[in-house]
């Protein structure tokens, strides 16, 4: 008998309707090597039923439900321990697959046979279809990043773990940072970076449904600061980096905090919470390259509250921004 060539973990909580969508992407694969594992996070729903009518038919799907909710990174981390395959995948109970994800990367494998994980492109979407971004439309080049070249270019345009295919071997002294919600694939993959050779393919492979119940699309500054702090703290840690290069890592983990500072800065002085926006402001200060910026973000959050209607101006220029970002993402589309 011959063994199987990889699995997908899906795991799920009280989303049946979108599940089987997910589940249905993955049986849809024109590579039908695979197991699927769906690992049902005590749903109490009919997402057992669900499950049960794509397995009747189908011998690849397997279901796993816990007796109580463990959380969602434990959850992961438990469908990391079925994987008995050579390559393995995540995928999100709300996000689907392309047809050719599973052929894309094993046929980038086939040529890169030292490589950690093969990374296709994913379209971030709305809820309506219209794409809001593709992160590896921002990547030079596709192809082959040996480290810690794939850690430098991965920080500030990671790939979406939904369209990422592991090698086992590369991840058996990886963890799942179960501290770090926000940005625990962003780390996983830093991980691998780090000690392996990873590739990029742009071919987009996945949809990532960006919706309001989404974890990933709640503005919680407090998370977002404190993953970000997270991952400079594994990557100064991380054993297969030298002292330079953990430098140069966490420099580049900086500058792309302070992004989400910016971020969040636009965020709170558009909603006229300038208490908050003052906080950033000066959180932004603590980095000797940004003073300026941070003096800069004082003095406008000074003046929008003196003049609120200034307010407006920036509304306007965020909204030009955006409207010119959708316009190059169509374009990569």
């Amino acid at each position: 008998m011959t063994k199987t060539l990889l699995t997908t973990i899906i795991p799920t909580y009280r989303r049946p309707q979108l599940l089987k969508k997910a589940i249905q992407s993955v049986l849809s694969q024109t590579n039908p090597d695979f197991q699927l594992w769906v690992c049902d996070n005590a749903s109490g729903d009919e997402t057992a039923e669900t499950v049960a009518e794509f397995a009747q038919n189908d011998p690849r799907v397997h279901y796993f439900c816990h007796e109580k909710n463990i959380g969602m990174l434990k959850n992961y981390e438990f469908g990391l321990s079925l994987v008995n395959t050579e390559f393995f995948s995540f995928l999100s109970d709300d996000d689907v697959l392309l047809p050719n994800f599973y052929e894309t990367a094993l046929q980038e494998f086939q040529k890169h046979h030292d490589a950690g994980f093969v990374a296709c492109s994913t379209a971030i979407i709305r809820e309506k279809g219209d794409v809001v971004r593709i992160p590896l439309s921002d990547w030079p080049r596709e192809g082959k990043f040996n480290p810690p070249d794939g850690v430098y270019e991965m920080i500030g345009k990671y790939p979406v773990p939904t369209s990422v295919l592991f090698r086992k071997k590369a991840t058996s002294q990886v963890c799942i940072d179960l501290g770090n919600p926000r940005f625990w694939d962003c780390d996983y993959l830093l991980q691998i970076a780090a000690a392996f050779p990873i590739v990029i393919s742009k071919k987009i492979c996945a949809l990532f449904r960006q919706h309001e119940d989404s974890f990933s699309n709640q503005p919680n500054f407090e998370s977002h600061e404190s993953g970000h702090k997270n991952l400079i703290r594994n990557i100064q840690k991380n054993q297969n980096l030298t002292a330079g290069q953990s430098q140069r890592a966490t420099h580049l983990l900086q500058i792309d905090l302070v992004r989400c500072y910016n971020h969040f800065f636009l965020f709170f002085l558009l909603k006229r919470q300038f208490k908050d926006a003052h906080r950033v402001a000066k959180l932004i200060g603590q980095y000797p390259a940004f003073k300026s910026k941070s003096l800069l973000y004082t003095a406008m959050t000074k003046i929008c509250r003196l003049f609120p209607f200034s307010c407006y101006g920036l509304y306007m220029l965020k909204s030009l921004k955006n409207l010119l970002r959708k316009l190059k993402t169509s374009n990569n589309f």
